[in-house]
């Protein structure tokens, strides 16, 4: 057994180290959502940050009016029934054993949010919910352009 992993994407090597480097610091979106599941939103870059309907983010290494995508993993989450930064409804909840899976409407998002949460962390039955995101599980990249 090795310490080290080669990720190839289309017979290229698109990024070598650790599974920690891989997951701290992916080189694009590729290997981002090969190491977590992700929620993806488009942004573009104004004053140095992306904004999102979770949240404005800092994106370094990108400059104003760059279109970038923001990548939240879904572990990414906090959620309460009271006290946060984003408003949510619960639209769909799997219980997972020790983590539950949120499906949640965002104001803003075109899509829903998913959120892996500790179980319990919210009543059965609640629906409106608040959440903040930990920047640390938020990364920026380079928008991905769609093949013609």
């Amino acid at each position: 057994m090795g310490d080290r992993i080669a990720l190839l994407k289309g017979g290229r090597l698109a990024q070598a180290g650790t599974a920690e480097e891989h997951y701290l610091r992916p080189v694009d979106l590729f290997a981002a959502g090969f190491f977590s599941e992700l929620n993806l939103f488009d942004a573009r870059v104004v004053n140095c940050r992306a904004d999102t309907p979770v949240g404005q983010f800092a994106a370094p290494g990108h400059k104003d009016g760059d279109a970038v995508t923001v990548a939240v993993r879904l572990a990414g989450f906090d959620v309460a029934e009271s006290g946060g930064e984003i408003e949510a409804r619960v639209v769909s909840r799997r219980f997972l054993g020790v983590v539950g899976l949120l499906e949640l409407a965002v104001p803003g998002a075109e899509e829903h949010v998913r959120a892996r949460v500790r179980a319990g962390q919210l009543s059965p039955g609640v629906r409106d919910i608040w959440m903040n995101v930990r920047p640390s599980d938020v990364l920026v990249f380079e928008r991905r352009r769609e093949s013609a």
